[in-house]
C-alpha cells in the first residue's frame, strides 16, 4: 500500500470516529511515525489533539495500544470518550476489584481491547507484566510524559522506571506525549525512556485565543469576584493551599456564585462527584490546587485565574492552557498583590533549602537521636517532629522539606515525618486480598472503600481521611479505626494513624554536603532556573504570549495583541483628542470615573496618559474633577 493510500485510510478513520475532515498539523506526521514503528515524541499544546495521535493509529492496525497515564480521572475520562466513539477501551486502577482487573487483562490477551490505560505504578506488578507479554501490543503511549523529567513540573519517580517495560516487550515502539516541554525536558524524556533515534514533533505553544494578563491590585478578593461575575462560562481558580481553596469557594458562594473546591485531600468518590458537577455545569466555578485539571476535558472554560503564583512557567502554562479549549476567546489572569512574589519566593526557599541548611537539620537530628536513644538498627522509635523543630530552633517548613530531601537521597527513612494525617499502604497482593475477604467478609466493605477512594495503595503509602471514609460507610470514625487496626494486625495493610509522633530510621552517618548531595544541588539549580523563568514572565515588558513561546523554544516572533502588555501598549497610543472625547461625553469626570469607564486591562495605560496630560498642563484637577485647559 502506498503512503497516499495509508493517508487516505487514516483520514477515513478520522472522519468515521472523530468526525473531522482533516488533521491538525502535525498530527498526521506523528501518526505516520507511530505506524512505521519508530519511537516518537509529540509536544503539542493543550487542546491541540495529543490523544488522537496515539488513539487513532491503533485503529489502522491489528492488536492494541498500552497507554501509561498518571491519574485515574484522566484514564476514566479517556476511556469513556473512546467508548462513546465506538472504540473498545479499558483502564486498570485501584478503584477496580480483583475480579474486574482479571477480566480486563483476559480481554486484552484475547485481543478484545484496542487501548488499555494503566498507571506507571502498575508496571511494577509482576503479575501484570506476565500478562503483558501475552497481549498483542503494537506500541506503548506515555501520556503526560513531562512527569518523567526532573526538569518537568510534575516529576514522578515511577515514570522513570517505564523503560524497564522494554525488557518484556522488546521491539515495540513508544510514543511520548506532553503539552509542555522545554528542549531540556524533551531530551530528558527521550533519554529516560531509552528511545531509539526518536522522531520529535513540536507544535507551537502559541494559543491564539488566550489572553494572558497580570492584574496588579490592592483589592484581590474584589477583582476576583468581578472576574467571576463577568465570565460567561466556566472558571478555574488555582491556589497553592487547601485552606485557600476552601476559603475562596466559601467567599464566592456567599456572593451567590455556584462555586466548589477541589484538592488532593478530598477522597476519590467526592472528587468524582465534584468533577461531574463541574463538567455538567452545576458548579460553574472550581477553586482548586494543581490536583485539578489534568484529564478534565471541558471546552467552555472562559477564565483561568491564578490566585497564587506557581513556581514555573511550565506549571503556569499547563494550568492556564485549560482555558478556551473550544477555540473561543478566553482569559488567563494572574491576580497579583504586592506581597505575592515575596510569598512565592519564601515558599520556594522552604521547599528547596540550601545544602548547608539540610546539613544543619541533619546535624541537629543526630544530636536529637543520640539524646532520645537509637535502636541497634539505627531507628529512632519516637520522633516528635514538632518537638524536634521547636527545641532545635529550626524553621518548621524548611525543616520538613530538609527531612524529605534527606529521605529521598537515602540518609533516612521516615514516611511519617511531620505526619498530620493518617496513612495507609497495602501490604498484600490483590490475590491475597481476594482470599482474605473470602474468609473475612466483614472487612470487604472497608477495603473496598479504601481502594475506591485512593489510588496507588499497592505501590506507595497514601494519605487518608478516616472521617470521610467513615461517613461513606455510615459508621462511626472510632469503629473505622478499629477495622483499620485489625487489618494492620493481620498484615493486610500498613496503617499509621494521624499523629505528630513518628519514627525515623537512619541509614547513613556521614554528614550531607555539596559532594554527596550533588544530585540535589543539580535539582535545586534546575528548579531555580524554572523559578527565574516565571519571575521573568511576570517582569516581561513586551508580550506575554511571545515570552512563553520563546521559553519553550518556539520560533514565534509576532506579538499576540491580546495580552495585558499588548493592550496597554495600544491604550498608550491614544491621542490627546481621544482623551478629550472621553471627557466631553460626560457632564463631570473624576479620575476614578474616567478609569472605571475604561476596560480593566487598559486602566494602567489610561492612568499614565491622564497623568502625562496633567503634567503637560493639558488637564487640571478641580475638586477631584478633571477639566480641559483649552
Amino acid at each position: 500500500m502506498t503512503e497516499k493510500d495509508v493517508t487516505t485510510d487514516l483520514q477515513e478513520i478520522l472522519e468515521r470516529y472523530w468526525g473531522y475532515d482533516a488533521f491538525r498539523h502535525p498530527q498526521l506526521s506523528i501518526i505516520q511515525s507511530v505506524l512505521r514503528g519508530e519511537d516518537t515524541v509529540a509536544i503539542l499544546p493543550t487542546g491541540a489533539g495529543k490523544s488522537l495521535c496515539y488513539q487513532l493509529p491503533i485503529l489502522a492496525l491489528d492488536g492494541m495500544c498500552l497507554v501509561i497515564s498518571p491519574l485515574i480521572a484522566l484514564m476514566e475520562d479517556q476511556k469513556q470518550q473512546l467508548k462513546a466513539r465506538g472504540i473498545t477501551a479499558a483502564a486498570l486502577h485501584s478503584g477496580l476489584s480483583y475480579k474486574d482487573i482479571d477480566r480486563v487483562m483476559e480481554a486484552c490477551v484475547a485481543g478484545r481491547v484496542k487501548l488499555l490505560y494503566v498507571s506507571p505504578e502498575r508496571l511494577q506488578s509482576e503479575r501484570f507484566l506476565a500478562r503483558v507479554m501475552h497481549m498483542p501490543l503494537r506500541y506503548v503511549a506515555v501520556d503526560e510524559a513531562h512527569c518523567i523529567s526532573q526538569w518537568g513540573q510534575d516529576f514522578r519517580p515511577s515514570y522513570r522506571q517505564i523503560y524497564k517495560l522494554k525488557a518484556f516487550i522488546a521491539e515495540i515502539p513508544l510514543i511520548a506525549l506532553t503539552a509542555s516541554a522545554t528542549p531540556q525536558v524533551a531530551e530528558d524524556i527521550s533519554l529516560s525512556l531509552r528511545l531509539i533515534k526518536p522522531n520529535i514533533y513540536r507544535s507551537s505553544t502559541r494559543r491564539e485565543n488566550l489572553s494572558y494578563q497580570i492584574w496588579n491590585t490592592e483589592d484581590k478578593t474584589g477583582d476576583l469576584l468581578s472576574l467571576c461575575k463577568e465570565s460567561q462560562g466556566s472558571v478555574l481558580i488555582y491556589t497553592q493551599s487547601r485552606s485557600a481553596c476552601e476559603k475562596i469557594a466559601k467567599y464566592l458562594k456567599s456572593h451567590h456564585l455556584s462555586a466548589s473546591y477541589y484538592h488532593a485531600g478530598i477522597d476519590y468518590e467526592n472528587r468524582k462527584q465534584l468533577q461531574t458537577r463541574f463538567l455538567t455545569g452545576r458548579d460553574r466555578i472550581v477553586v482548586c490546587t494543581s490536583a485539578f485539571g489534568m484529564g478534565i476535558d471541558k471546552s467552555d472554560v472562559r477564565h483561568v485565574i491564578h490566585w497564587d503564583l506557581p513556581m514555573s512557567v511550565e506549571e503556569y502554562y499547563q494550568e492556564a492552557g485549560r482555558a478556551g479549549r473550544d477555540g473561543l476567546s478566553a482569559k488567563c489572569v494572574t491576580v497579583l498583590e504586592s506581597t505575592d512574589i515575596h510569598r512565592m519566593l519564601q515558599r520556594w526557599e522552604s521547599q528547596f533549602p540550601e545544602v548547608n541548611e539540610i546539613a544543619l537539620v541533619w546535624d541537629r537530628l543526630m544530636h536529637y537521636a543520640i539524646e532520645k536513644g537509637l535502636t541497634e538498627e539505627g531507628r529512632l522509635l519516637e520522633f516528635d517532629y514538632a518537638e524536634f523543630a521547636r527545641k532545635r530552633s529550626l524553621p518548621i517548613r524548611s525543616t520538613y522539606y530538609s527531612l524529605q530531601h534527606l529521605e529521598r537521597y537515602g540518609w533516612i527513612s521516615s514516611a511519617e515525618a511531620g505526619l498530620m494525617t493518617s496513612h495507609v499502604r497495602m501490604l498484600c497482593t490483590r490475590e491475597d486480598l481476594y482470599d482474605y475477604t473470602d474468609t473475612r467478609p466483614e472487612a470487604s466493605e472497608t477495603l473496598s472503600a479504601l481502594l475506591r477512594s485512593y489510588e496507588g495503595l499497592f505501590s506507595r503509602t497514601v494519605r487518608i481521611d478516616e472521617q470521610v471514609i467513615a461517613d461513606h460507610l455510615e459508621i462511626p470514625e472510632l469503629v473505622l479505626r478499629q477495622h483499620l487496626t485489625r487489618l494492620s494486625r493481620d498484615g493486610i495493610i500498613l496503617y499509621r494513624r494521624a499523629s505528630m509522633q513518628s519514627s525515623i530510621t537512619i541509614y547513613q552517618r556521614e554528614a550531607p554536603d555539596a559532594n554527596n548531595l550533588a544530585d540535589y544541588t543539580e535539582l535545586r539549580a534546575r528548579k531555580r532556573k524554572q523559578l527565574t523563568g516565571l519571575l521573568r514572565y511576570l517582569e516581561c515588558q513586551t508580550c506575554r504570549s511571545l515570552y512563553i513561546s520563546e521559553y519553550f523554544g518556539d520560533d514565534d516572533t509576532a506579538q499576540c495583541g491580546s495580552c495585558d502588555l499588548c493592550e496597554n501598549r495600544d491604550a498608550r497610543a491614544w491621542t490627546q483628542s481621544q482623551i478629550y472625547e472621553m471627557l466631553d461625553s460626560r457632564s463631570s469626570s473624576s479620575m476614578h470615573d474616567l478609569l472605571a469607564a475604561a476596560p480593566r486591562s487598559k486602566r494602567s495605560a489610561v492612568l499614565q496618559a491622564i497623568q502625562s496630560m496633567i503634567e503637560k498642563g493639558l488637564l487640571v484637577v478641580v475638586n477631584d474633577q478633571l477639566h480641559r485647559t483649552s
